[in-house]
């Protein structure tokens, strides 16, 4: 359900009273966190990183380069990993929600960052918070 939004607008169509009490909680946040990111999602560009079939890597951006979510979307792949290279202004530092580590642009854009596949038919997702310019 993480990046069920990251695509669009939500949409259901099922009795949302017959769903568990978890994936209610779980649809519940989801809602929110659409809410509070709305407008980045409405002033976003959005960029294929990766497409390999079962493997969709998308990478949301805001115009001002200061914040990028990258959502990767993973079927039935067969490797645990992915290496992707964000691409983001190369003279400023960007934070990792997903690690804590601060990076530069220019190193994600030479080195990249390694995403792990935890599971099948997930949606792994992180943002990178620009932090201040080099």
């Amino acid at each position: 359900i993480r990046g069920l939004t990251a695509g669009g607008p939500i949409g259901l169509s099922c009795d949302l009273t017959k769903l568990s009490p978890d994936t209610q909680s779980m649809l519940r946040d989801t809602i929110r966190r659409h809410k509070e990111n709305r407008f980045f999602l409405q002033d976003c560009s959005v960029r294929i990183l990766t497409d390999a079939g079962d493997l969709l890597v998308l990478q949301y951006t805001d115009p001002a380069c200061d914040q990028a979510v990258i959502c990767a979307f993973a079927q039935n792949v067969r490797q645990d990993s992915i290496r992707v290279y964000p691409v983001l202004s190369p003279d400023s530092v960007y934070i990792s929600d997903l690690t804590g580590d601060s990076v530069s642009g220019k190193e994600l854009e030479e080195n990249g960052i390694l995403l792990s596949i935890r599971e099948r038919y997930t949606c792994t997702q992180f943002t990178l918070t620009k932090s201040y310019p080099i």
